[in-house]
């Protein structure tokens, strides 16, 4: 059976709240984001004629800090995804190069 009309614009309300949660980091501008009990700290620069995006991911003070570093052109996107538990929704954030900056955008949502 299918989901009642009701259901279905409260489903595509959350979808789009979710992806809405999006702003425009300018150069050497940081943001930190959280996805689950990870945090990132995102930053780019744009020195050069490069536009390099630099991501430092770690799992509290305790742990060891991963970094990784892209060389984005413009409409090109890095996925940074961090799954929970298998069988449980990934928590996901959009880095997308703009002709603004860095477009940064938490994802729906996803199972693994």
């Amino acid at each position: 059976m299918p989901p009642a009309p009701s259901c279905i614009g409260l489903i595509a309300a959350c979808v789009l709240a979710s992806a809405a949660h999006a702003q425009t980091l300018h150069a050497r501008q940081g943001e930190t984001i959280t996805l689950g009990t990870m945090s990132a700290s995102v930053y780019f620069d744009d020195s050069g004629g490069d536009f390099r995006v630099t991501t430092t991911v770690a799992d509290g003070y305790a742990s060891t800090p991963v970094r990784f570093v892209a060389s984005l052109g413009l409409g090109q996107v890095v996925l940074i995804s961090v799954p929970l538990s298998v069988g449980h929704p990934a928590r996901q954030v959009r880095l997308m190069r703009t002709s603004d900056g860095l477009d940064v955008a938490y994802l729906p949502l996803t199972i693994n």
